[in-house]
């Protein structure tokens, strides 16, 4: 067997494991939170932040699109001082507001939704 052959056949190996061990992960996590009890408590809005990355694609010429991908991010602050952050998209970081308190609703490590009190 040629030894470029051997690299090709090793990184395709590698790649599937990789490729299976994120999988295994995301799998246990999605189970863990569906087992997990439906939470509702009394919470603030202590927090939100960004983060970003950049993904570079290379077309079939030189010509390369970049594109800016957003992650949401909301930190809760429950009775007791305990902080819960939660992964969130677009439409429920806008909605949300620093300070507001409320009932938080969240399973496992699963975001399902804040109610603002009433004032």
């Amino acid at each position: 067997m040629a030894p470029l052959q051997f690299e090709v056949i090793s990184f395709i190996v590698l790649f599937a494991i990789v490729l299976f061990v994120i999988l295994v992960v995301l799998i246990k996590q999605w189970r863990r939170n569906s087992r997990a009890p439906k939470l509702i408590v009394t919470a603030k809005v202590a927090s939100k932040h960004i983060q970003t990355s950049c993904r570079i694609r290379r077309g079939s010429s030189s010509i390369s699109h970049r594109t800016k991908v957003y992650w949401y991010f909301v930190t809760f602050e429950a009775e007791g001082g305990v902080l819960l952050e939660f992964s969130v998209n677009k439409r429920v970081y806008v909605s949300l507001k620093e300070a507001t308190s409320g009932k938080l609703t969240f399973q496992g490590t699963r975001y399902l939704g804040f109610e603002s009190a009433k004032k």
